[in-house]
């Protein structure tokens, strides 16, 4: 008799472990959509600077530096594409 009592016990609460731990609520806090809008806003600012210089210093390059670095772009996309971005032990205990 004593022996079922513990057991349901220790069964009881651990079903109750669960519900105890997880007490917190779920939801976010409301994010303030006007620092989204100004955070986008600046998003896009920095890739059209980024795009503005990359174009300013490729019209310094004279013809065959540019060749070259076209030439370099496209032998690192071809490497690039045959690698993965997860390291071989991610791959090897994966599920």
């Amino acid at each position: 008799m004593k022996i079922f009592f513990v057991l349901s016990l220790l069964i009881g609460l651990l079903f109750s472990f669960p519900n105890i731990a997880y007490a917190q609520e779920s939801d976010p806090e409301p994010r303030n959509k006007i620092y989204e809008k100004k955070e986008k806003q600046r998003a896009k600012e920095r890739k059209q600077a980024e795009k503005e210089i990359t174009k300013k210093h490729l019209a310094i390059q004279s013809k065959e530096v540019r060749k070259r670095m076209k030439k370099q772009q496209k032998r690192s996309n071809r490497l690039k594409k045959k690698k993965t971005a997860d390291p071989f032990w991610k791959k090897w205990f994966r599920k």
